[in-house]
């Protein structure tokens, strides 16, 4: 592909340079699988959230208020997360095991 730019006349400029695009190269982002998980009880009326996974391996897990914030942040190697010390309200729960990751809303009641 090739872009140049036009003037009123629909003509290519003089003083514009030719330039090619290869379409081939782009921007991206990290490509993440989907990650098979359960995250229970939710809505959570006691102190804890059970995260499980069929996958063995350290979670990575990160908990963001709906402004963004971040709540918690840790590695965990088993399958309760303490959530005594969050407030009440609606979060996002992101669980990264590997490349696999998986972003639950988490209702704390």
């Amino acid at each position: 592909w090739s872009v140049q730019a036009i003037d009123a006349a629909f003509s290519g400029s003089e003083l514009s340079e030719t330039k090619t695009i290869n379409p081939a190269i782009s921007l991206s982002v990290k490509q993440y699988q989907l990650l098979d998980v359960s995250v229970y009880p939710n809505p959570v009326n006691n102190d804890f959230v059970n995260i499980v996974s069929p996958l063995s391996e350290t979670k990575q897990i990160h908990m963001y208020d709906l402004q963004g914030r971040t709540i918690i942040s840790k590695n965990m190697t088993g399958n309760r997360l303490n959530v005594s010390n969050v407030s009440n309200g609606v979060y996002l729960l992101k669980v990264i095991i590997g490349a696999k990751q998986k972003i639950v809303k988490l209702i704390i009641n």
